[in-house]
């Protein structure tokens, strides 16, 4: 058995153990009103086992949407801020484009001469 159904399988049992240890520690008859009947017993636990995985199931998708719907935000704001950051960067280069040049000068010039070994 692989470990992802082993894991499933573990997780289902866990919670079936669960919803019975609810069952019958609930002081006095557990029912679960099904089409407006109250269905008790082992019958009241089904369901109340299936409305569970269900509620689960339903959870467990909505986290599943909420994250695919936050991660496509989160790559619109990246790309809006990278827009916005080279949009300020050519809006500046006129701006530094003397300081560049005088920094190439100095660093032309500080280059320091090896001597060539034959």
């Amino acid at each position: 058995m692989k470990t992802s159904k082993r894991t499933i399988l573990i997780v289902l049992s866990a919670l079936l153990a669960v919803v019975l240890i609810a069952l019958f520690s609930v002081h006095g008859d557990m029912s679960v009103i099904v089409d407006g009947e109250p269905v008790t017993g082992l019958a009241g636990a089904g369901y109340a086992f299936g409305g569970t995985v269900i509620g689960l199931v339903a959870a467990f998708l909505a986290l599943i949407l909420v994250s695919l719907i936050l991660t496509g935000v989160s790559i619109f704001v990246m790309i809006i801020l990278a827009v916005v950051f080279f949009g300020v960067l050519v809006l500046l280069s006129p701006l530094v484009l003397p300081f560049l040049f005088v920094a190439g000068v100095v660093w032309f010039f500080s280059k320091k001469k090896t001597a060539s070994t034959v």
